[in-house]
């Protein structure tokens, strides 16, 4: 395998940093399939390098990226970003499936999408190059599909937290339990979301909801019982914008593979090659 750092451009001209985790020329393609890793919210690509450095040493091309102001693809000044989140997911996504179809015009894509990464499978024009989509804890963010304490923290966030502390930064801060700084305009939108009874379904247009409502692609969506971030509720809210699709839905809890904890970030852990990794891997090759 070789891991080659290379630069994607995006329609509207922002220059992504991203990694192709290429095959080496003695492995043999073992699959049609090239794989793009959708970042969670607020997460570097770096964090998904030992799943995509499993994925490529089982025959598949993989690619992995960051979004514009975020990690490797940042900006100067972050203050300065005028992105949303919907730019995240109009351009950069986009620019991402053209890029790898270029590339690789032969192969079927495939999506891991993460959180926000997977919410947004549907998004852009280009959505319906992707034949397989791998949905790790990915949600509809309404807080009211949250219960208890959970719930009023997703109300604190969404309605009084993150907009005033963007208003007064200019930015958010990744001290707010990010793993990155977000660009102020991506994390008021992404707030706006989880405002929103339908999430972001309420804030798209007809064309973009048809784009969910026909996706035709399989999806294999993994979630966990002691994922606090993607309860339940959550995530049947957001795969019902999926009713043409075979969506093939697990909760899976800690005990099941004999583990202590998963939550939201644990799958992609090198711990769970043996367990979780091959599920994944089982069903994107069959």
């Amino acid at each position: 395998m070789q891991v080659n750092p290379i630069t994607v451009q995006t329609a509207d001209g922002f220059s992504l940093s991203a990694t192709h985790f290429a095959l080496a020329e003695t492995l043999n393609p073992t699959t049609e399939w090239v794989v793009v890793i959708n970042n969670a919210m607020g997460v570097k690509q770096r964090y998904y390098q030992a799943f995509a450095s499993f994925l490529a040493s089982q025959g598949h091309e993989v690619y992995t990226y960051d979004f514009r102001g975020l990690g490797a693809s940042k900006v100067p000044k972050i203050t300065q970003l005028k992105s949303n989140a919907s730019t995240w997911a109009g351009e950069d996504f986009r620019a991402m499936l053209l890029y790898v179809k270029q590339m690789h015009p032969q192969k079927n894509i495939a999506v891991v999408g993460h959180s926000f990464g997977g919410q947004i499978v549907g998004f852009n024009a280009s959505s319906d190059m992707i034949k397989k989509a791998l949905l790790v804890a990915s949600q509809s963010g309404y807080w009211q599909h949250w219960t208890g304490k959970g719930r009023w923290g997703m109300y604190a966030m969404s309605h009084l937290l993150l907009p005033m502390v963007c208003r007064l930064m200019g930015y958010l801060p990744a001290q707010m339990g990010m793993g990155a700084d977000l660009p102020k305009n991506v994390a008021m939108e992404w707030a706006k979301w989880c405002r929103s009874k339908q999430y972001l379904f309420d804030h798209l247009s007809e064309e973009q909801l048809s784009r969910y409502k026909n996706f035709e692609g399989s999806i294999l969506s993994l979630n966990f019982t002691d994922d606090g971030y993607a309860p339940r509720k959550s995530v049947e809210a957001f795969l019902d914008f999926f009713p043409k699709t075979n969506v093939e839905t697990h909760f899976i809890s800690p005990e099941e593979i004999g583990v202590s904890s998963i939550g939201h970030f644990g799958f992609f852990r090198s711990q769970y090659e043996s367990t979780l990794w091959q599920r994944a891997k089982q069903w994107l090759e069959n």
